[in-house]
């Protein structure tokens, strides 16, 4: 809980130990400043993530040609992990890190970035939602599965967004049949709610999340 608010619990008394070990957060600081700034300005970028990615994705969303060359050095110097699983390899930032990669960014930057990652991936969902009625059902309830903690960070976005109606109604309204194939009832309602509790939006992304949220129901 004392974590969640701040690093200070992490500080050592140990005071003859150098500055860098003092607390986890001025360890991660020192870390940081050893990369090139190029490489600090992924590292930053990577925070939008929830749950990792793909290296397609951090090349995408992140705005970074070469994304798996960063994304190995950042690997090598232990800020971020690699995973595998059916579907290929992820990166991903541990949490603690990935809050501290966030706060590298100005609020400008951060804004950009959740919109860019929101679009993104609400573009792989309404792929999806089309893939889902065809032979390829099964791989694409895969693809979101793995990418479910970016989606719904997607949707918080798209919530707080008082802009973003359409959008939010358009990305609930594609994922209504990945929230009933794999069981995600309550969910997957809750998020649909949400997002027709809404003014506005056009009549066709209303009128798709009724009917996920009809179906759910």
């Amino acid at each position: 809980e004392r974590l969640g608010h701040d690093f200070s619990l992490l500080s050592t008394t140990h005071r003859a130990g150098e500055k860098r070990h003092r607390s986890l957060w001025a360890a991660m600081a020192w870390s940081y400043d050893l990369i090139p700034p190029s490489l600090q300005r992924f590292f930053a970028r990577l925070s939008v993530f929830r749950g990792g990615c793909t290296v397609e994705q951090a090349r995408d969303i992140c705005e970074e040609p070469q994304a798996l060359e960063s994304l190995t050095q950042l690997r090598e110097r232990s800020l971020a992990i690699v995973e595998e699983d059916a579907l290929g390899i992820r990166f991903r930032l541990l949490e603690v890190l990935r809050e501290f990669a966030g706060e590298q960014l100005s609020a400008d930057e951060q804004h950009a970035l959740a919109d860019r990652h929101a679009d993104y991936f609400e573009a792989l969902a309404e792929q999806a939602a089309l893939g889902m009625v065809s032979r390829e059902q099964g791989d694409w309830l895969n693809i979101l599965e793995a990418d479910r903690e970016n989606l719904y960070a997607a949707l918080a976005w798209r919530l707080a967004d008082e802009e973003g109606t359409d959008k939010m109604l358009r990305l609930a309204g594609a994922l209504w049949r990945f929230w009933a194939v794999r069981g995600y009832h309550t969910l997957g309602r809750r998020w649909l709610g949400r997002a027709l509790a809404r003014p506005g939006g056009s009549v066709s992304a209303r009128a798709t999340a009724a009917n996920g949220a009809g179906n759910l129901a």
